[in-house]
């Protein structure tokens, strides 16, 4: 974010190393720490840096960050602008008038599901011009996450004016501190542009300490209490205590902080929407990443297509979104496997949003253990959709091990005809490696089978860079005419629990 209250500072300049400044011109909005030639002074935490190239001629506008790899995040390339309060909400306007296109009445989006789409992302980090934000649509909520400390003083309430500008002894104004660097208040700006009333505030496990420095936490929600659902207050469960990226999700309650609520005792978590003319609720309090998998809608549509007939296994469910739209597409049964007591909990309340009349098994064991162990069970559809597997680079060959032993697993799980549909939402497994593990996984079996096809986000995650291509689905079908191979081992009666 600019930042006017700090005039006592030069500008941050910077110049990049050849490579570097290639790959911002190609686009590219990362910056390495490596990849620094020269800066003019020490940067803070989130403060706007400008950008120069090897002939001192303006190249673009960034984010610094002093502590992570990721030293320099670009959000502008090319003539020189000023990144000031109205720059901000022509882009979020145009960001969020493209997804009102996409999922609007009448849009393709709904004509091609057939139904209403009321929760989608309007803002997705780099690829949308706002590097480590996202923002969420759930019906009539909002949910913004942020990953860089670039974004705090855009927030009301900030209690700290070092964050994004670095000065230790010169103080915002009351009205600079509640309306964000320049008069940028970027709750105020998401409420107008989507017509909604709550904002809730989502922070990466990265951003724990900085919230707290300037009054914030994890879960806070602008705009009054998030409407009662009459289901109950949510539990957290023992194998509830980190989301799909590896975060740790606070099963404290957030109280209040200079008007803002969220998640204390006793208070609503969840919040209902539709995908594709189906019900679901969400917890954006303190579910995973901002309450539910929006990345996936698409390769919902297509399990849903596959389903007629079918009996579905649904495994690392979450709260069940394969199988409902599985339900709906006429399977026989649906058995959703997750380890989390309380996503199963979440699924059965999806699917009786639905009023499915499709028999549904639930078993809460880990879905590692129980593909290789379980006894002798078999299914038309199996849908592999684990959390992310990779948190960082290292764990790149150990992801794509568990990768390869889940497809092995899976597939001897497919009846001849049947589907296997295998995801990764690991950004540092490459598509090439993923389909590859895949593939090779199930060549092992010896059993004939035919890709069905490679699909990645959903329209609405765009993808301007490779790193942030992480969402990676391939659909495999196999010969009628060969058997699902033999179990590795079976106990005489089931591993994990029936959940009723």
């Amino acid at each position: 974010m600019a930042d006017s209250s700090f005039h006592s500072l030069p500008r941050l300049r910077v110049t990049l190393s050849a490579r570097a400044e290639s790959l911002v011109r190609q686009g590219h909005p990362w910056v390495f720490d490596q990849s620094v030639r020269t800066q003019n002074r020490p940067g803070h935490d989130g403060e706007m840096a400008v950008v120069y190239d090897r002939h001192d001629r303006f190249l673009g506008l960034g984010f610094w960050d002093p502590t992570s790899p990721i030293r320099l995040r670009m959000f502008h390339v090319g003539d020189r602008v000023q990144a000031d309060a109205a720059f901000w909400e022509n882009r979020l306007a145009e960001r969020c008038g493209l997804r009102r296109q996409m999922f609007g009445a009448g849009s393709n989006n709904e004509q091609a599901g057939g139904c209403v789409t009321t929760a989608y992302r309007c803002v997705h980090g780099e690829n949308d011009g706002f590097p480590g934000l996202v923002i969420d649509r759930y019906g009539s909520v909002a949910v913004l996450k942020i990953y860089t400390g670039a974004w705090l003083n855009t927030l009301p309430s900030t209690r700290s004016p070092t964050l994004t500008s670095g000065s230790k002894s010169k103080s915002k104004s009351k009205s600079e501190s509640e309306s964000g660097s320049d008069g940028f208040n970027l709750v105020s700006r998401i409420q107008q542009e989507l017509g909604v009333r709550q904002v809730v505030l989502r922070g990466s496990r990265y951003m724990e300490e900085r919230l707290k420095a300037v009054g914030l936490s994890d879960g806070l929600v602008w705009g009054g209490l998030l409407p009662d659902l009459g289901v109950g207050i949510l539990q957290k469960d023992a194998k509830d205590t980190k989301d799909a990226e590896g975060e740790e999700c606070r099963k404290d309650g957030g109280g209040e902080v200079e008007g803002w609520r969220g998640g204390a005792e006793g208070e609503n978590r969840l919040v209902r929407f539709q995908e594709s003319g189906l019900w679901f609720e969400a917890d954006v309090v303190r579910g995973q990443k901002t309450g539910f998998f929006l990345d996936q809608r698409e390769n919902r549509r297509r399990v849903e297509a596959l389903s007629g007939g079918c009996d579905v296994l649904n495994a690392f469910s979450f709260s069940g979104g394969f199988s409902v739209y599985a339900a709906r597409g006429g399977a026989r049964s649906v058995t959703d496997l997750d380890i989390s007591r309380h996503a199963l909990e979440s699924a059965a309340r999806n699917m009786a949003l639905n009023k499915a009349l499709t028999h549904h098994e639930r078993i809460q064991a880990d879905a590692f253990e129980w593909l290789a162990h379980a006894p002798n069970r078999s299914y038309d559809v199996v849908v592999l959709d684990p959390p992310s597997l990779a948190k960082r680079e290292a764990d790149r060959d150990a992801a794509l091990g568990a990768y390869r032993q889940l497809a092995i697993q899976g597939w001897r799980c497919v009846r001849p005809g049947g589907w296997l549909v295998a995801a990764s939402c690991s950004g540092h497994v490459s598509a090439a490696d993923f389909y590859g593990t895949v593939l090779s996984a199930v060549k092992l079996s010896g059993r004939a089978f035919q890709e069905g096809g490679r699909h990645g986000h959903a329209a609405d995650h765009p993808v301007s860079f490779p790193e942030a291509e992480y969402l990676k689905t391939i659909y495999l079908r196999a010969h009628p005419s060969t058997s699902a191979s033999p179990r590795i081992s079976s106990e005489p009666h089931g591993f994990g629990k029936s959940v009723r």
